[in-house]
């Protein structure tokens, strides 16, 4: 078992409070959103999210679904706050 804080991925990192980007893809719809608050591996950069910034991440992306984009980029902190 990975002791918490131990990033799950490569093992030898730690998880830091920082900020992630993330490509979502569904029904067409592709969207990048930056600035997303996350903990990050100071060692391979992998993001964790917990569960309120994947729903708001959720509604991001449907609202660009609901728009008709196919593409967009999108700041986490102005889709959010």
């Amino acid at each position: 078992m990975t002791p918490a804080g131990l990033c799950v991925f490569c093992k030898t990192g730690e998880r830091r409070p920082g900020q992630a980007s993330l490509t979502l893809s569904r029904d067409d719809t592709v969207v990048i959103v930056h600035h997303i608050p996350a903990e990050v591996c100071d060692n391979c950069g992998h993001a964790y999210f917990d569960g309120s910034t994947v729903d708001a991440l959720e509604k991001i992306h449907d609202a660009a679904i609901a728009a008709g984009a196919k593409f967009a980029v999108r700041d986490y902190a102005t889709k959010v706050a």
